[in-house]
């Protein structure tokens, strides 16, 4: 290897090459998780399995940043995909397009689960409806659901309990509930249809919304916790109730 820079003092050692690696003393002392680092990464690593974070960060993060920006994407779609065979009738509509952007905030964190909302509603709307005027505003309620997640997953470290998983769905699906029906009513004025039509069916709105967002939580700690094993996932969800 190569001999350690020296100060102009003579003394201590500024920089230190492992294999291959330039590193400082600061840098030396920050290992981190070899996951997303590549196994030649691994087997030159002098710490028995961590590598300094500075390393990991060049040759792990863009592996890493690769599996979030494609799980981002097959979230999203699948997002669309859920609100296009969504079950529809009248201002009443069963769907589960909520799921993936739920998925994407607890395992990526706020801007991954609002990215996943924004754009999956967005294809959603455009292939069901269309190019509207008030196409943003029906966009808006799945971009706040993934950032409530998202923030609460972020400041639980992303190891949420299942009781806490199932609590924060039905806060999350209670949003997107609140602000569809505010939405509904800017729509019902823009197009003319009747206030009643907009608060017709809303008990059984909330009904519905609650018991599916109960089992969306009690779906998710699985998938989560594989999201995690496949390295895409910033934590999992806890088995301790």
């Amino acid at each position: 290897g190569n001999p350690p820079v020296k100060t102009d003092r003579g003394s201590a050692p500024v920089s230190l090459s492992v294999g291959g690696w330039e590193l400082s003393p600061n840098e030396r002392a920050k290992p981190c998780d070899t996951r997303f680092a590549s196994a030649a990464t691994r087997d030159r690593s002098p710490a028995k399995g961590k590598i300094p974070a500075a390393v990991c960060m060049q040759q792990g993060g863009t592996f890493l940043n690769t599996k979030q920006l494609c799980t981002n994407s097959a979230l999203a779609a699948l997002c669309a995909v859920l609100g296009y065979f969504s079950i529809s009738t009248g201002n009443f509509k069963l769907s589960f397009e909520t799921l993936p952007i739920i998925i994407g905030a607890l395992v990526m964190g706020p801007l991954s689960g609002a990215a996943v909302g924004l754009c999956g509603t967005f294809v959603y709307q455009l292939l069901r409806y269309g190019l509207m005027p008030t196409t943003p505003l029906w966009m808006l309620p799945y971009c706040v659901c993934g950032l409530i997640v998202g923030f609460a997953a972020k400041a639980g470290g992303y190891k949420l309990s299942r009781k806490k998983t199932v609590l924060l769905c039905v806060i999350a699906e209670l949003a997107v509930t609140t602000l569809n029906t505010g939405v509904l009513y800017i729509d019902s004025r823009v197009y003319g249809y009747t206030v009643a039509y907009v608060f017709a069916t809303i008990i059984p709105r909330y009904a519905v919304c609650v018991v599916k967002a109960v089992a969306e939580g009690f779906l998710l700690p699985p998938i989560v916790n594989a999201l995690s094993r496949f390295g895409a996932a910033k934590g999992g969800v806890r088995n301790d109730g």
